[in-house]
């Protein structure tokens, strides 16, 4: 607490003290005039009256000057920890890009293993915990998934940080552990597959789940990350830490573009909630470190088996790959039945409009590095269009070349 806060204290302590003083004056002249006309029993009575009635009056003064002690003190406590809060924020801000996290480390001759991993018995080394059950950094042993109840009560939800039409997500605290809870709209017809959720983790590209609730449509993650906005919003970021505004760091977050679609793509999942770049770029949260990581749940579909229908309805335009828009144009009426499907190539079609967005402004140089790459992506056959793992191998040659490291 800052020495002004405690200053107030001791000012309103005085005042408290002097308070009481004048109360026990009041009380001992009252008292006194009480017993110099004992005699008198009509007016002794009367005077009693009135000393109690002035020393209640009193003793009211000093609670509700205790009161606003502790009000103005507490007030002025959140207040100064809102800005610590918000500083503290901004310092952890850190330009350092590390593609791949460690899944164990040693310290003090301990193996200590990163979130999704514990220590394999009578070995050194860490193993992923099995599907269905979870770890945090520096466990031992994994847990079974949080289930309805845990995150009911055992979840302390602060305020909104992100969402869509969909869901929201919150800052939370769980056990002492920080952790980001999920809320999806109750009303959205948003099919959720609950396994395929730790398919993509533990990795510092996706948040980690350690519970759902189906019944409520409530999720909770674990991430190493801070994050310190959304993709959307990237020139407010970058404005906020400009040691972070460079083109090395923009080509970094591209980088982590491509293992995040690498990732989904190797699980046969496309991303269909992206028919404009508005809707792409906001799926995406940028953590203190300036990776992306992918926030979006819904509309993740598999083109395992006979390819996907993203949207029920008619598309058109260029944003969205030639196979997702309708074919007949106006010569026949949208049915979804007739809609051509695709698959895991339409997300790569939209690889050029994201780099672009990225890139945008004094980086923009760095495309003419790609040109090639990006002809290739945008092929009008989706079988022409290199897969995401090729596109990361390409983009890490070009950053060599136009960054001397990468």
């Amino acid at each position: 607490m800052s020495v002004r806060l405690w200053l107030l204290k001791i000012g309103d302590a005085r005042r408290i003290l002097w308070l009481i003083n004048k109360a026990v004056e009041v009380s001992g002249r009252a008292n006194s005039s009480f017993l110099l006309t004992s005699n008198d029993q009509h007016m002794s009575s009367r005077r009693n009256i009135l000393v109690l009635i002035q020393i209640v009056l009193t003793l009211t003064c000093v609670l509700v000057s205790l009161c606003l002690l502790w009000n103005r003190a507490t007030t002025d406590y959140s207040a100064q920890s809102k800005v610590t809060e918000s500083r503290s924020l901004h310092s952890s801000v850190s330009c350092t890009f590390e593609e791949e996290s460690p899944k164990n480390f040693q310290g003090d001759s301990e193996l200590k293993c990163s979130i999704g991993y514990v220590p394999k018995r009578g070995e050194k080394v860490c193993v992923e915990c099995p599907k269905g059950k979870f770890s945090l950094s520096n466990w031992i042993a994994c847990e079974p998934l949080l289930n309805c109840d845990a995150l009911r009560h055992g979840v302390n939800i602060g305020e909104p940080r992100h969402g869509l039409v969909h869901w929201t997500y919150y800052s939370a605290d769980w056990n002492g552990y920080e952790v980001i809870y999920v809320r999806f709209n109750p009303l959205a017809k948003t099919k959720i597959d609950y396994t395929s959720l730790q398919s993509f983790s533990p990795s510092q590209y996706f948040m980690y789940p350690i519970g759902f609730c189906e019944t409520d449509r409530t999720f909770i993650f674990a991430s190493n990350a801070t994050f310190v906005g959304t993709l959307a919003h990237k020139e407010e970021l970058f404005a906020k830490s400009p040691a972070c505004n460079t083109c090395k760091i923009k080509f970094n977050l591209i980088l982590s573009y491509f293992h995040i679609l690498s990732r989904l793509h190797a699980n046969h999942m496309v991303l269909c909630s992206s028919r404009t770049l508005e809707n792409l770029v906001a799926q995406f949260l940028v953590s203190s470190d300036f990776k992306l990581v992918f926030a979006t749940l819904d509309n993740l579909q598999s083109d395992a088996y006979e390819g996907v229908l993203c949207y029920s309805s008619e598309q058109a335009g260029t944003f969205v790959a030639p196979e997702q828009n309708w074919p007949f144009g106006a010569t026949k009426i949208f049915n979804a039945m007739d809609q051509p499907r695709s698959d895991i190539k339409s997300d790569i079609w939209k690889v050029p409009d994201m780099v672009s967005f990225i890139l945008a402004g004094t980086c923009s140089y760095v495309l003419d590095y790609v040109q090639d790459i990006h002809l290739l992506c945008k092929s009008v056959s989706p079988h022409a269009r290199p897969n995401a793992s090729h596109l990361l191998e390409e983009y890490r040659r070009i950053g060599v070349l136009v960054f001397s490291e990468i």
